[in-house]
């Protein structure tokens, strides 16, 4: 069965399918969130609002049951093992962070695709309550689901724009691009430092901690070219405005200011990626001669 037909029977099964892919896939410790591009992928095919409704709070409590599963077993293990005494030690600052944030920590790894057993294992292991947790990781789950649905309806929206075709036609196209997508953005995630943005929100507030979060998300959307403390060299500011002005004029002249933003961004970022893999092919060859050299 390929990933198309996955997808209509998860349709012919409706939220329940959902609701055991996200269970599933997030009952089991360090397993990917592939249930995430199914929940995009979903959007394709839901047909009513109500439907829609149904399938994100479905998938977002089905995927916060299987964290609260995880973080009860820990907690029970915890409880149970003497042997983890010092682990409970060596995490007991997480409880204390999440007593007095609950909703700043246990809340924004629901909310967002982070590899958050990372920090549900260890918030079990010290004891922390379990109401507030399963408050949090509920509700944050829920919120995750309904951004990725979202975004699954207007990818699909965009794609019939682009393509005036209707997005039944292209359900294969439109799977593959989603599940390409859903990489790429749980790579973008993973890469980012949750911990500085955590600690500046901590010290210096919302705002300060928004403006470091989009730092970070462009330092690594652009490979390390643009980010906080940053400064990148003129050759390299030269070759990114350049691809900025060259990608929006395309898009101005072809379809408008909306493209001419969409493409002048993509462009920097493909000029990021150019830059990067220079940057790397050049370290690797002087790398090669020091050691010929040294030979």
């Amino acid at each position: 069965m390929d990933v198309v037909e996955l997808i209509t029977k998860l349709n012919e099964y409706g939220p329940v399918g959902l609701f055991l892919l996200s269970f599933i896939s997030n009952v089991i410790p360090g397993f990917p969130a592939i249930y995430l591009a199914f929940v995009g992928s979903y959007a394709l095919v839901a047909t009513d609002t109500m439907h829609a409704t149904m399938a994100i709070i479905v998938s977002g409590i089905g995927a916060g049951l299987g964290k609260l599963t995880v973080f009860m077993s820990s907690r029970a293990l915890g409880h149970a093992s003497k042997r983890l005494q010092k682990v409970r030690e060596k995490t007991e600052w997480l409880g204390e962070e999440a007593e007095r944030g609950v909703f700043i920590l246990v809340l924004l790894f629901a909310a967002l695709p982070l590899p958050d057993d990372i920090l549900y294992i260890p918030l079990g292991l010290t004891g922390f309550k379990a109401v507030s947790f399963a408050i949090a990781v509920l509700l944050g789950k829920i919120i995750l689901t309904a951004i990725v649905f979202i975004l699954g309806k207007a990818y699909k929206s965009a794609f019939e724009s682009l393509t005036a075709t209707q997005a039944q036609d292209n359900l294969g196209l439109l799977v593959g691009g989603m599940l390409i997508a859903s990489i790429i953005a749980t790579a973008v995630i993973f890469s980012m430092d949750w911990k500085k943005i955590y600690m500046t929100y901590k010290k210096e507030g919302s705002l300060k901690a928004t403006i470091i979060l989009i730092l970070e998300l462009f330092r690594v959307l652009t490979f390390n070219l643009i980010g906080p403390g940053i400064r990148p060299g003129k050759r390299d500011s030269a070759i990114a405005i350049t691809a900025i002005i060259l990608g929006a004029t395309a898009g101005w002249i072809k379809w408008g200011w909306k493209a001419a933003a969409l493409l002048g961004f993509t462009a920097l970022l493909i000029a990021s990626m150019l830059i990067w893999l220079t940057r790397k092919l050049v370290l690797g060859r002087n790398t090669a001669r020091k050691e010929d050299a040294k030979s």
